[in-house]
C-alpha cells in the first residue's frame, strides 16, 4: 500500500489516496484484508492492476458510504458482465467483456465526488454514474464507443465526451442537472 498525492483529481487541495496494485480481476477484497486496511476508512482510492464486477461488488459492500475519490486510470478490466440473451432452444448466454465499465459501476455512492476512468474502455456500461453528485467532471476518454442505458441517469456532473462516442442506450443522459455542451 502507498499513499500518493494528486493534486489533479482533488483540486489541489493536496489530499492523499490509498494506493493499491490489484494483481489478478476479483482479488481485490483479498489484497485489502492482506494489507490490513479497514475499507470503510477509505475517502480516496487509487487501483491499479485488473478488475472485474466481484471487485466493484466488494467496492460497494465495504466503502460504497466513504469513499470520495477514486482513480482508475491505471486499471484494465477482465470478464465483465455485460449482459444476458435467451438463447433459441434453450437456456441463456451471458456475455462478457474486457474494455467495458461495469454496470451500476458507481451507482448511489452518495459521498463519491471524483473518478478518473481507465483509458483503455470502450463502453460505459448500465447505470454506471446513476444517482451521483459529483463536483469534478467526468471524463470520457478517447476510445468510448459506446454509453449504455441509464449510464447518467440523474447525475449532477460535467461530462467530457469523446469524439469516439458511436452509441447512446435509452435514457443514458435523463437528469435535470446534466451541465455541459453537445457540440
Amino acid at each position: 500500500m502507498n499513499w500518493e498525492n494528486d493534486e489533479v483529481t482533488h483540486k489541489y487541495d493536496s489530499s492523499s489516496y490509498v494506493v493499491i496494485e490489484v494483481p489478478e480481476a476479483g482479488m481485490l477484497e483479498q489484497v485489502v484484508t492482506e494489507l490490513g486496511i479497514d475499507p470503510k476508512l477509505i475517502e480516496n482510492l487509487k487501483l491499479c492492476g485488473t478488475l472485474t464486477d466481484a471487485d466493484f461488488d466488494y467496492i460497494h459492500a465495504t466503502m460504497e458510504k466513504t469513499i470520495r475519490s477514486i482513480n482508475l486510470r491505471d486499471v484494465k478490466f477482465e470478464n465483465v458482465y455485460v449482459n444476458n440473451e435467451w438463447i433459441d432452444g434453450g437456456g441463456w448466454k451471458n456475455h462478457f467483456s474486457d474494455d467495458y465499465l461495469p454496470n451500476n459501476a458507481f451507482r448511489y455512492m452518495d459521498n463519491l465526488r471524483s473518478v478518473v476512468l481507465p483509458m483503455n474502455i470502450k463502453e460505459i456500461g448500465d447505470s454506471s454514474f446513476r444517482d451521483l453528485r459529483l463536483s469534478s467532471p467526468i471524463i470520457l476518454p478517447e476510445g468510448v464507443l459506446k454509453i449504455h442505458a441509464y449510464a447518467f441517469w440523474d447525475c449532477d456532473a460535467e461530462i467530457v465526451m469523446p469524439h469516439t462516442l458511436e452509441y447512446v442506450g435509452g435514457a443514458a443522459f435523463h437528469s435535470e442537472r446534466l451541465r455541459g455542451e453537445l457540440i
